[in-house]
């Protein structure tokens, strides 16, 4: 990947392991049972900054950068080894080793250093978007599956994707959608106002059935109030441990008010009404 890609771009890898909860493998069934530090990554390259990422929802995680990537987040040796719930290894030098844990994935994560960092790191290209969903598309077909289901975190810009998917020819396996209406996954998570709610309710409301098509249609909306408790986030009435042995009762992402209009809308419009919730 470091011969192909120009200097000084992002190299971000997938995480070790079987996604997405890691139970089955993950790092730490390497022969070192750890990710690879700084230097170990410097041997692939150290013209690029590197990230090996982590996926949500498994809380705690590992991340691991290289020194240019270090260099980019302008984290060093000065930095604490830890910062809100996030771990920075260090050796015994005190010098970072590139790994960090704690809330470090790539989504479902609200802790306000991590999210710092998250902000810095490059987003996808419509390139590499394309590119990955073909890549994923062409492996569940490889195993038989035929049709997806895709009612989570869908912005107008991942639906978009499929279409142009669709319209390319490119599109092999049937697919169903729906627009989340208001998604709390993503950092930074800023929530609508009541009045911008309804107005992207109404918006999307009117976009929310295709169904003449035999390989992509939209079928209604999506409403996503909750969290996993896989990372502390799923609202309980009793309170239980977060992953960091605190208690909690979860988080109300989006407010009663808005999941009543959400579901009056729907009813009186004919619309099949999504609720995720963990």
């Amino acid at each position: 990947k470091a011969k192909s890609t120009p200097p000084g771009e992002w190299i971000v890898c997938t995480p070790v392991g079987e996604p997405h909860y890691f139970i089955r493998r993950s790092y730490q069934d390497l022969l070192e049972r750890r990710l690879p530090d700084r230097w170990t990554l410097d041997r692939a390259s150290e013209a690029h900054p590197v990230m090996i990422e982590a996926w949500a929802p498994k809380i705690p995680n590992a991340v691991a950068f290289n020194s240019a990537a270090l260099r980019a987040l302008g984290l060093t040796a000065f930095t604490p080894d830890r910062v809100a719930d996030v771990d920075l290894e260090k050796d015994e030098k005190g010098d970072l080793t590139g790994i960090l844990r704690g809330p470090v994935t790539n989504y479902y994560t609200f802790d306000p250093y991590w999210g710092q960092i998250l902000t810095k790191l490059p987003k996808p290209t419509a390139e590499t978007a394309i590119a990955g969903t073909l890549a994923e598309l062409g492996r569940y077909t490889a195993q038989g599956v035929t049709t997806i289901y895709e009612a989570h975190v869908m912005e107008p810009e991942h639906v978009a994707l499929y279409r142009h998917l669709r319209n390319d020819g490119a599109l092999a396996m049937r697919v169903m959608a729906t627009f989340d209406v208001e998604s709390a996954s993503l950092y930074p998570f800023d929530a609508l106002t009541s009045k911008q709610f309804d107005e992207r309710l109404r918006q999307l409301g009117g976009q929310a059935m295709e169904l003449d098509d035999d390989l992509f249609r939209l079928n209604g909306l999506t409403l996503s109030p909750g969290g996993p408790c896989f990372s502390g986030y799923f609202a309980t009435y009793e309170p239980y441990l977060n992953p960091f042995g605190r208690k909690t009762r979860g988080v109300r992402l989006l407010s009663l008010e808005k999941e009543e209009a959400f579901v009056r809308y729907c009813a009186e419009n004919g619309i099949r009404a999504n609720i995720c919730v963990g």
